[in-house]
């Protein structure tokens, strides 16, 4: 069997361990079925079909390609991610940004975190706004930017979501997908311990 058939192979045993271990479906075609975006089903359609020839047909017929497996690491990265509770994706609020601190602070520290909207706390951990890569281009092109300014002079107002930590990510990513707002996430005592968005 060529190298790159047997990684295919070893990653679709792992992505189908990990369909199975959703408690959901038995088989990889079961979960196929159950996905609405036509483009993944194809993929994950494609996939099964490679995977059954290798395994039962001619395995030196056919080679898997390299976005194959890509697209198999990916999902079942993302299939892992679905069981994890909240705390384990969110940036916590320790090394959040507060209001008092710089700008370039808060910029460095979203291009580190890879966020072009991330949340601003005051000295007791109270959500108090936004800022934005928006925010700051705004204060760029108005001439009004200086690397001594604070956060506190561009903040936005945001409607925050909230969730609590142990909740599965399964259940908080289509709330977040659909309000498209940052969600603080709560400890079982109600205090805020970090974000997702």
């Amino acid at each position: 069997m060529a190298l790159k058939n047997s990684k295919f192979m070893d990653v679709y045993r792992r992505f189908e361990g990990a369909v199975k271990a959703t408690g959901k479906y038995n088989t990889v075609k079961e979960y196929e079925d159950s996905v609405t975006d036509t483009q993944k089903q194809g993929q994950i359609r494609i996939c099964r079909v490679i995977r059954n020839y290798i395994e039962h047909e001619n395995a030196s017929f056919v080679e898997a390609t390299d976005s194959m497996i890509a697209f198999l690491e990916n999902e079942l990265t993302l299939l892992d991610e679905n069981e994890l509770p909240v705390r384990k994706k969110m940036i916590s609020i320790k090394s959040g940004i507060k209001e008092s601190d710089l700008i370039v602070v808060a910029a460095d520290f979203m291009t580190k975190k890879k966020q072009s909207i991330i949340p601003i706390f005051n000295n007791d951990d109270f959500a108090v706004g936004v800022i934005s890569y928006a925010g700051i281009a705004k204060m760029i092109a108005a001439g009004d930017f200086t690397k001594a300014r604070k956060v506190s002079v561009i903040q936005e107002a945001h409607k925050f979501g909230f969730v609590k930590e142990s909740e599965p990510m399964k259940n908080v990513r289509p709330q977040i997908q659909q309000h498209n707002k940052i969600f603080l996430v709560l400890s079982d005592s109600k205090k805020v311990v970090g974000w997702i968005l």
